[in-house]
């Protein structure tokens, strides 16, 4: 993906799937329990609707960033047609409200700005329509437009602080990308220059071994030898020296990172076979 996530948007997907229909579910209960009971569909119609959407929305084969927004669209929208048409009911409009919250709630999970403004810019224009065609949704008959105001300050006084919320989440989360990226990068190149020091330490054991073993051959052979292990131990030295140079990088980064400790602690050993091998 494109979008800068580093977490698994998937699995972000599926907590949003699961939570809005448990909270579909307790909703329709609790609205049950104040209705006494009394089973009524057009009550729970708001629900239903959600809960169907959100399937069709989980399972459809679209891009993420059009998933995560319509999820959290799903719940104002529906909930806009709802109350677009509906009558006021004093013992559900808590649940009615609330769910507008739910909506805003699933597109900041995702902490992308650009979702919740989305959401936010929605749900301002749904509340304005339903001041104009339907306010006593919402605010019953004897609605005012001071009650207008107060709801709408209110309702986006509480979006500002998501906002902020979610704008310091997706900060910390291009921190956390960054410095993962760094990490990456240093503990690939580790593993490639752990590979060449294996390799050039494999050979200044094996001409140590001929250049030790062979001390009557002439003297030409005796200078190619030498000149074969002075070019080793070169090589080895050079690539202590940036193995060393890493790995001041890593401890003055401040991470805590696993691999990073086990990195240095095979450095330490290392170093010590080469430097003493040279």
């Amino acid at each position: 993906m494109g979008n800068g996530w580093s977490f698994d948007i998937r699995t972000i997907h599926k907590v949003n799937y699961i939570t809005i229909i448990v909270i579909c579910l307790f909703m329709s209960l609790t609205t049950i329990s104040m209705l006494n009971f009394k089973l009524n569909v057009d009550d729970l119609l708001p629900f239903i609707t959600i809960i169907i959407v959100s399937v069709i929305i989980y399972f459809s084969n679209v891009k993420d960033i059009i998933k995560a927004t319509a999820f959290s669209l799903a719940i104002i929208l529906s909930n806009f047609g709802y109350l677009l048409f509906a009558n006021f009911n004093e013992q559900t409009t808590a649940s009615d409200t609330l769910f507008f919250g739910a909506g805003i709630i699933c597109g900041a999970l995702y902490f992308n700005k650009k979702i919740l403004v989305v959401d936010a810019f929605v749900l301002d224009i749904c509340i304005l329509i339903l001041f104009l065609v339907n306010p006593t949704s919402i605010l019953g008959e004897y609605y005012s437009y001071s009650n207008m105001l107060n709801f709408f300050v209110i309702l986006n006084a509480i979006i500002i602080i998501i906002y902020y919320i979610t704008a310091l989440g997706e900060n910390l989360i291009k921190i956390v990308n960054k410095k993962s990226l760094k990490n990456k990068v240093i503990v690939d190149n580790l593993d490639m220059i752990m590979l060449n020091i294996n390799n050039l330490m494999n050979d200044l054991e094996s001409n140590m071994e001929t250049f030790s073993g062979d001390s009557d051959g002439d003297n030409g052979s005796s200078k190619n030898k030498r000149e074969s292990v002075d070019q080793t131990n070169i090589g080895v030295q050079e690539i202590v020296k940036r193995i060393s140079d890493i790995k001041t990088e890593i401890e003055g980064s401040g991470n805590t990172i696993e691999e990073q400790t086990l990195y240095t602690k095979e450095f330490n050993g290392t170093i010590n076979k080469v430097r003493k091998l040279t």
